[in-house]
């Protein structure tokens, strides 16, 4: 079973990744510029108190070589420590803290990490550093060398680490979940113009083809398209609809006439007062009758069939003239009876893409609503001619009474009859035409009639060509 998925939490899901990813990203950049300004302003501070501690060695007045440390000036502050050595490794000045971390022996390194009293530090060394403020020429000593190492606390500058880096955290989570409520108004809001097309579709039944999209979804326009295919969508269902109700009434009505005019034939012929030669021509006529009830259902059925086959099914190469010889050979009895010519003009050796049987059928129906509506004597002419590379047409004339221009419109309708042909002796249904103009469509192609009263009539059938 297929679970059901939803555009909104998709877009949610997607925006808030993007928003996770961006506001990480974003927190993470400024934790790293922080710290390393902050560490930057840190070592800065260090090499400052380290400068003051080497202005506070210098040498003895009266002794040249000897280096001394003015411990009257000392600014280091108590927390700090620090150690002061010559350039022989003895000690001249140093914290009362002082470790064995800052032993320039033990640490080669210029930079050190240490705790000590439960304390971190952080730590520079200076080696081979010259006295400040000394002086050198050719009748004075060399400036002396000292090394100097000086370590200031770190736990304020870790506290402020952590300090920043929670507030990047916090700040992220909170933009985060800010921004999650901002997209999932703005997604609802962006949505709803969805959700009321959707809501003016649920409306829609059998008894109210109104559709009516809101004036949101029709002011935007990825949605215009949308409501486009829904208001032609509808407008089709209302005319299939309004059309299998008006088929299924006629038929109703043609059953029910079909099986009145049975019924009363053998009620004529159960009269026991008739003859036996009566009865026979009322059981004669009752076959008729069944005759006829037999062929108007399966015309229902082959209507039923064609309407509802797809168009791919009919996609083979068929020869026209084919089709248009075969349909002429089984009109032809019917035509001789009529006392009706039935003539070809022109051959086309194209192929149309569609169905033989059905083809021959579209043929037959309209060849033989010809020769229903023909005086006998007259004929029906059939053309055949191709235009261009693409299309064909097929021209049916007679040269009958003509269709009343009231009637032109309706001709293609299911079971239309005008009123001079309900009768037993036309054999009509109005079907004829209808399964006629199915079979065109479902061919891809197209149909028309023209009629003049008194003068004749022309159906024009357009088919594509292979």
């Amino acid at each position: 079973m297929r679970r059901e998925t939803s555009i909104r939490k998709r877009i949610l899901l997607i925006l808030l990744l993007a928003q996770a990813l961006l506001t990480t990203a974003c927190a993470t950049v400024v934790v790293i510029y922080t710290h390393r300004q902050m560490r930057a302003a840190f070592d800065s501070e260090l090499r400052r108190r380290m400068v003051a501690v080497l202005a506070m060695v210098q040498t003895a007045d009266e002794k040249p070589n000897r280096i001394e440390f003015n411990a009257q000036s000392n600014v280091v502050p108590k927390d700090d420590l620090f150690a002061v050595w010559d350039i022989h490794g003895g000690l001249i000045a140093a914290s009362p803290q002082t470790t064995k971390s800052l032993d320039p022996i033990t640490n080669a390194r210029r930079t050190i990490f240490f705790s000590t009293g439960g304390r971190e530090y952080r730590g520079e060394f200076w080696r081979s550093r010259p006295l400040l403020d000394q002086e050198s020429d050719e009748t004075q000593q060399p400036i002396p060398l000292v090394n100097l190492a000086y370590a200031m606390p770190a736990s304020a500058l870790r506290a402020k680490f952590l300090e920043v880096t929670l507030i990047a955290v916090v700040g992220g989570c909170s933009w985060l979940a800010l921004s999650s409520v901002i997209a999932w108004f703005s997604v609802s809001k962006g949505l709803a113009p969805l959700d009321e097309l959707a809501l003016s579709a649920s409306r829609i039944d059998e008894r109210s083809w109104v559709f009516q999209p809101s004036a949101s979804a029709t002011s935007i326009s990825e949605l215009m398209p949308l409501s486009g295919a829904l208001q032609s969508l509808v407008f089709r269902l209302k005319d299939a609809f309004e059309r299998e109700r008006r088929f299924v009434s006629d038929a109703a009505h043609e059953l029910k006439t079909a099986v009145a005019i049975q019924k009363s034939t053998l009620q004529v012929a159960a009269n026991g007062t008739q003859s036996i030669s009566d009865y026979r021509r009322g059981f004669e006529q009752a076959l008729s009758d069944t005759d006829r009830l037999e062929a108007l259902v399966l015309r229902m059925l082959s209507l039923a069939s064609v309407e509802g086959s797809a168009a791919e099914d009919f996609f083979v190469p068929t020869p026209l003239n084919e089709t248009l010889v075969a349909a002429c050979e089984q009109v032809e009895p019917l035509a001789k009876l009529r006392g009706i010519k039935v003539g070809t003009n022109g051959t086309v050796t194209a192929s149309v893409r569609g169905d033989a049987a059905l083809m021959t059928a579209l043929w037959v129906a309209l060849i033989e609503n010809a020769i229903q509506h023909s005086p006998p004597g007259s004929s029906i002419d059939l053309r055949a001619e191709t235009r261009g590379s693409e299309q064909c047409e097929v021209t049916i004339r007679d040269f009958g009474e003509g269709i009343p221009p009231k009637d032109l419109p309706h001709v293609f309708d299911r079971f239309y009859r005008a009123d001079h042909s309900r009768s037993r002796g036309t054999g009509g249904y109005g079907l004829g035409l209808s399964i006629a103009k199915a079979i065109v469509e479902r061919h891809q192609g197209s149909v028309s009639i023209e009629s003049t009263l008194g003068v004749g009539t022309t159906v024009l059938v357009q088919l594509p060509l292979v």
